[in-house]
């Protein structure tokens, strides 16, 4: 008997290609109907129509899907095939039309595609993804933003640029305005520490910059200021973003750092797809461009992508990084293929396990 199902329901077809029996869903129903086919589950129908069809005597199926064939004879003790395509999906295929009016169809299509676009957005992968993708443009943005303003600001006051300041402490000196103004107090009241506040303030004392006008240094003023908050609201989407990857793949978060997990897991498209990588893709990974080009013969294959970010990579001997980076993204794999499959934490373990992998690479 093979059996073969639509968004109507289940339908059964003897050897002779006649229909045998059919068991219809629900059409409120329908919907959770055709997403449990989706995932390669057996619905009630199925189970009533095989239980009426073995209660006569049939012993043996043939199903379209190995996952619901698995399933089915888990469930019913009975004799389940694959094949695809399979004769009674043939012929069930061939009178859908017959079956049901085409806006009846179209309907139905469209809320299940809806159902399952919910579901899509709610899943907690999809928003690390896109807040990836943010943090991403988002570094663009402010990189270029910086540069500019900075060598605007740098007719004023030549020498900021050389005090080796971080960028967030260039622009709060950059958000008080005119180098004659500066206090030791003002500098400190915008977190910038005694020691660099004195040497800011050295500087502006000997400085051989050009005045500007006023209005021009309001204008540089206020665009420090947005660029400061905008540096603000990138640290909040780095702590969403930690937050996100403990509860979604807390030992990749353990062993790579929340932000550097994150970005291996958007890079790859899901937790699931970095999970079936291999350890050498993933070391790779974010340097395909260069890895190609070196097929073609270009240049040196990459010794690593992404995982460069890694303190313990990117700290360590240049002659040691290919050697590190093999060891890292071994452990890297594991620490996915554990979060998406058993969810068990071993981050402590996975970390303990590197740390003596790099000791050894290191004598």
């Amino acid at each position: 008997m093979e059996i073969a199902e639509c968004f109507l329901g289940v339908f059964a077809f003897g050897k002779e290609g006649g229909e045998v029996a059919r068991k219809l869903f629900p059409e409120e129903a329908r919907g959770d109907r055709l997403r449990l086919l989706r995932k390669g589950q057996p619905t009630e129908e199925h189970l009533q129509l095989i239980q009426e069809l073995t209660a006569q005597g049939f012993r043996s199926f043939t199903v379209e899907s190995e996952d619901l064939a698995r399933a089915l004879r888990e469930r019913t003790g009975a004799d389940f095939k694959v094949e695809f395509p399979s004769r009674g999906g043939r012929l069930l295929r061939a009178s859908l039309s017959s079956l049901c009016p085409k806006e009846e169809l179209w309907e139905l299509a469209r809320s299940v595609a809806a159902q399952e676009v919910r579901e899509k957005a709610s899943q907690k992968e999809e928003l690390i993804i896109l807040g990836v993708r943010f943090l991403e443009n988002l570094d663009k943005y402010l990189n270029a933003l910086y540069s500019v303003v900075m060598e605007w600001y740098t007719l004023h006051f030549p020498e900021l640029p050389r005090l080796d300041l971080e960028p967030k402490e260039n622009l709060a000196v950059l958000s008080l305005g005119r180098r004659g103004e500066l206090t030791l107090e003002k500098l400190k009241g915008v977190g910038i520490p005694e020691p660099a506040a004195q040497k800011v303030m050295s500087a502006a004392a000997e400085s051989l910059g050009a005045e500007l006008p006023p209005a021009t240094l309001e204008l540089l003023r206020r665009n420090a200021e947005g660029l400061l908050h905008l540096w603000k609201l990138r640290d909040e989407v780095e702590t969403h973003l930690d937050g996100l990857m403990a509860e979604v793949a807390p030992n990749l978060r353990a062993l790579a750092g929340g932000i550097l997990g994150a970005r291996l897991l958007s890079k790859a498209g899901g937790l699931k797809e970095l999970a079936c990588m291999t350890a050498g893709h993933l070391q790779i990974l974010g340097a395909e461009k260069s890895y190609f080009r070196s097929l073609r013969g270009g240049g040196k294959r990459p010794k690593h992508g992404l995982i460069y970010l890694h303190p313990k990579l990117r700290s360590a001997p240049r002659k040691l990084r290919g050697k590190i980076a093999r060891a890292l993204a071994g452990k890297l794999v594991l620490a996915a293929r554990v979060d998406a499959t058993s969810g068990r934490f071993m981050g402590e373990e996975f970390q303990k396990k590197l740390e003596e992998r790099l000791e050894r690479i290191h004598e």
